[in-house]
């Protein structure tokens, strides 16, 4: 290959770094020592060590990038923001994957990357699943889709404006695999934007606008029984019984005995 045709393949692939997601080698951090106050370890064949975290932290139903965070637009895409303070590590290195009877477990990985999820959009909404950790010979797991309507992927705590199972299976026959764009993570801005999900703002860029949170479902009403007169409880009431009359026992006079 000619010089020229070096210095075009090395600007190309400047390019794409210049947009990518820094990559981030985490040998300084220990990453059993920063979770293990917040859940537990168990080795799963044939995954090796994977974190679980603690049901009594993160609710029993939790799934992640999805619970106790939102969805934040950044320099490089959509980053999960999570609430709590050891969110850092599994939501941003490592993959996650979905075992019967277990659970979420995270599996350690020594990249960062805004979110390790994979994306589809379509029919005003947004979907998304956790990628599962590459292991040789062994199955890929489907997809755990996590659908939310666009115009409330910003919102904060985004748990609150999941589809319902009904409405989620209807929707995820419109959503599609997006194309990423180079470096960034998630949907387009502007479909977030033409969708009502974000307005762009002069100063920030952009912003999620305020939303009402849906109400959840009222209680059903009590049934209140009225009351029942006093005269209707007297005629229903059985009758007393009558008082039992006392036996009276007479003693017996004793004979004197008899002389011989």
């Amino acid at each position: 290959m000619r010089r020229g045709g070096l210095a075009a393949v090395f600007a190309v692939w400047a390019a794409g770094c210049a947009t990518a997601p820094p990559v981030v080698l985490v040998n300084e951090i220990d990453f059993k020592k920063e979770l293990t106050p917040y859940g537990e370890w168990i080795v799963v064949a044939p995954y090796g060590r994977l974190w679980h975290p603690n049901p009594r932290l993160v609710g029993r139903d939790f799934v992640p990038y999805l619970t106790g965070g939102e969805w934040v637009l950044g320099d490089d895409g959509w980053t999960f923001e999570s609430q709590w303070p050891w969110g850092k590590f599994p939501f941003h290195y490592g993959r996650w994957l979905y075992v019967d009877d277990l659970d979420w477990l995270w599996s350690p990985d020594r990249e960062w990357g805004p979110a390790w999820v994979e994306w589809r959009v379509g029919g005003g909404h947004v979907a998304w699943s956790p990628l599962a950790p590459e292991v040789r010979a062994q199955r890929p797991r489907p997809p755990r889709w996590t659908l939310v309507k666009a115009r409330h992927f910003a919102q904060r705590d985004v748990q609150r404006f999941t589809l319902s199972r009904e409405e989620a299976a209807r929707a995820e026959g419109r959503v599609e695999p997006m194309v990423p764009s180079p470096g960034k993570s998630g949907p387009s801005p502007d479909f977030i934007v033409a969708e009502g999900g974000l307005e762009k703002d002069s100063k920030q860029g952009y912003r999620a606008p305020t939303l009402p949170v849906p109400a959840p479902p009222p209680p059903e009403p009590e049934q209140q029984v009225a009351p029942v007169p006093a005269e209707e409880v007297e005629k229903a009431a059985p009758p007393a019984p009558a008082p039992k009359k006392e036996k009276k026992t007479r003693a017996k006079k004793k004979r004197a005995p008899s002389a011989h």
